[in-house]
């Protein structure tokens, strides 16, 4: 069981102010994810790390903070202090201080899974998180009976046991949800453009600061060791900018906001398990490794293994999280009775233990997650399947799912509505050129998407817009190229979202073109038309 021994009110009012710091990082990794990812997906990262923090918190005071710091049971798990009554006044503070760790923990696995994962089906992960993954690592390396701390595994603030953690089941997450639409192309990895990079740098200064109050905290006491936490922690955050501006100097491809915002957090990271142990010396090689840690391992994750990470989390929050904990074991004083190698294995085998029960579990989750999308997404299509259901637009009635010879789609846009026409021989029974209102498009024809990725058939309507200009004030359509991807590419993403070539596949794109069509409410629009062949 963990006890807090003789705390005074300073200590008491230490630990309170450092969780105020802590529970700031929510805004930081708020304002970073949502600078980071594409603008039609912010508002949805937003939300997650909202409400996150709100069920991370729940279930941490349900369940999860007893199984972390219970009365130990053989080292596993804790067995008391479930629901915790609030009358022990000292041990409100430290749950109150060990909430925002654990909320801290689930938002470093929001930041992974971007863009890829539906709300509600993140807000289970959030729980089961809080709740079970994270309190169980978090006993076995913190509490004073666990299996892992007293094998003289060392971690002070949580370089594994917050940042790993969370790392590792992200990885999880992006191996089982897959990439982003678009992300990999051809051998070559498109680059999206993050949407506030103001965003980013807000976010980063945010969690500079908050981070001085996660690790400082964490000694659960304010006496002159303070000082020397606050100043390891500095040092290792401004030498990790330092290395992310060499890296840009040597890098021959494009360098944006991220590598000088994210070389500060990498830094962070690093210096986390052993900020009361480095010398200022130590600290500073530390942060400054951090950054070549953080870039190489993402350029190999990226271009060599095809793992989507929009926020490089499993790179500076899991590798970074590596190089932290076993350089603990490499330049800190020795444990009583430790070699050097007996010091530098027990870091390594607790931060291969982190990896593997993190990234197991994280698996069982996302293969729980993927296979419940995919049960409902059929049960769906056996109800609605080519239908927009609650609209009232006419049914689409898909009798074959396989092309016979061609299959046009029209697109039309004019100031706020949207006009869709689509028509193919031996699948669609009619043609159809209506003006949709489009809030109520939004309402009632988003929810056709694609299982895999979660998207909308109205996102890949907004990237079309997005990425080829098209100018709401007069409805004129500019077709040059944006990045890597090809106006085709779009709609045959749009066309597949929409079932209508899953089975039959889409062989190539024979034209496309623009043009004007008399609607039924007698006003000629522009249109553009792409004709797929099957």
């Amino acid at each position: 069981e963990f006890i807090l021994e003789d705390l005074s009110n300073i200590n008491l009012l230490w630990i309170l102010v450092s969780a105020f710091l802590v529970f700031m990082m929510q805004l930081g990794f708020s304002f970073v994810e949502t600078g980071v990812v594409r603008s039609k997906n912010t508002i949805n990262v937003a939300m997650k790390n909202l409400i996150d923090t709100v069920f991370s918190i729940i279930f941490f005071w349900i369940f999860g903070f007893g199984l972390m710091f219970g009365t130990d049971y053989y080292g596993i798990i804790g067995i008391s202090n479930f629901l915790i009554n609030g009358k022990d006044l000292e041990l409100n503070g430290f749950f109150f201080f060990q909430a925002m760790f654990a909320a801290t923990a689930i938002t470093i696995v929001s930041g992974a899974v971007a863009e890829r994962i539906k709300f509600n089906g993140y807000i289970v992960v959030a729980i089961i998180v809080s709740s079970i993954i994270y309190p169980i690592f978090g006993h076995w390396a913190w509490s004073e009976n666990g299996w892992l701390k007293t094998l003289g595994f060392l971690d002070f603030a949580g370089s594994t046991v917050v940042h790993s953690i969370g790392a590792w089941i992200g990885l999880a997450g992006t191996l089982i949800l897959g990439a982003r639409l678009g992300k990999f192309r051809k051998g070559r990895v498109t680059y999206f453009a993050p949407s506030n990079h103001n965003f980013i740098v807000f976010g980063v200064f945010i969690l500079f600061f908050a981070w001085f109050g996660f690790n400082a905290g964490s000694l659960l006491e304010f006496k002159p060791a303070v000082t020397s936490i606050l100043l390891n922690t500095l040092l290792a955050s401004v030498f990790g900018r330092f290395s992310a501006w060499l890296i840009t100097l040597f890098s021959k491809e494009k360098v944006g906001v991220e590598i000088f915002s994210f070389g500060i957090i990498a830094g962070l990271v690093g210096i986390t398990a052993g900020c009361n142990e480095f010398t200022t010396i130590q600290s500073a090689f530390v942060g400054f490794i951090s950054s070549f840690i953080m870039y190489f391992s993402d350029q190999f994750l990226t271009k060599t293994l095809k793992i989507d990470d929009p926020l490089s989390v499993i790179s500076i929050h899991g590798f970074v999280g590596i190089w932290g904990t076993i350089a603990v074991g490499i330049f800190t004083n020795l444990p009583e009775n430790f070699t050097r190698v007996d010091f530098i294995f027990i870091q390594t085998f607790g931060v291969f233990v982190a990896f593997i029960f993190s990234f197991s579990f994280g698996l069982l989750i996302f293969l729980a997650y993927s296979a419940a999308a995919f049960l409902a997404q059929l049960l769906d299509n056996h109800s609605t399947r080519g239908k927009f259901p609650g609209t009232s637009l006419p049914s689409l009635d898909f009798t074959s799912n396989k092309l016979d010879k061609s299959a046009t789609i029209y697109f039309g846009l004019d100031y706020r509505n949207l006009y869709l026409l689509v028509h193919g021989t031996g699948i669609f029974k009619y043609l159809h050129f209506k003006p949709i209102d489009m809030k109520d498009f939004y309402a009632k024809v988003g929810n056709v998407y694609d299982a895999t990725t979660g998207l909308t058939i109205t996102d890949y309507w907004n990237d079309i817009v997005a990425a080829y200009g098209y100018d709401l004030s007069d409805a004129g359509i500019n077709l040059e190229i944006a990045g890597d991807m090809r106006v085709e590419d779009y709609v045959r993403d749009l066309y597949i979202a929409n079932e209508g070539a899953v089975a039959g596949g889409v062989a190539s794109i024979s034209g496309i073109t623009t043009g004007t069509e008399t609607c039924e409410d007698g006003v000629d629009r522009e249109f553009l038309q792409v004709v797929i062949n099957g």
